[in-house]
């Protein structure tokens, strides 16, 4: 096995840094992203016995939300960590359960909507992504950024909504920079 001189050696790790792309600091989203969101929020009951039977009462019929689409990231000035988002997408919405107990039913079916339009303000601090939709709360993605190119721009985000509400619902949401 030959060995390398220290001054090879330390040619060949220099000429390594120089063709990775320098990327320092934080990554930001800019551009075009397909969307890709699912949103559970827990199903609940209440449970009542009287000696060997109960009685079971749907109290919640849970959630069930998905999205595809695009949406697209405007930040407020180069290399910014916020500015304005928009999106367009389709969504299926409906109960996570639905149950029909003496003839009363909980929950609703699986519903498709299609052209939602959506437009408000984005901000990124750490790995938060913040977003908001006018007229709708504020949802806060705890987010891993991968592909990020020399300008620190993400290629690809997956994150979990960190604050959805209600607080028994959670979200995840996966960007595909287009």
């Amino acid at each position: 096995m030959r060995q390398l001189s220290t001054v090879a050696a330390a040619g060949l790790l220099a000429s390594a840094a120089f063709a990775i792309p320098a990327f320092a600091g934080q990554p930001i989203l800019s551009g075009t992203y397909l969307l890709h969101e699912r949103l559970v929020c827990q199903a609940s009951e209440s449970i009542q016995q009287s000696n060997r039977k109960f009685q079971f009462t749907a109290t919640s019929p849970g959630d069930v939300g998905l999205a595809i689409g695009t949406i697209t990231f405007t930040p407020a000035s180069d290399g910014a960590l916020d500015g304005k988002v928009k999106a367009l997408t389709s969504n299926v919405d409906g109960s996570l359960l639905v149950s029909t107990v003496d003839g009363v039913t909980t929950g609703t079916p699986m519903t498709l909507t299609q052209a939602n339009k959506l437009a408000g303000k984005y901000t990124i601090n750490t790995n938060i992504i913040e977003v908001k939709f006018k007229g709708q709360p504020a949802l806060d993605f705890d987010s891993v950024f991968g592909q990020v190119d020399a300008n620190a721009v993400a290629g690809t985000v997956d994150g979990v909504a960190v604050n959805a509400s209600p607080s028994d619902c959670s979200s995840i949401l996966r960007l595909d920079r287009q």
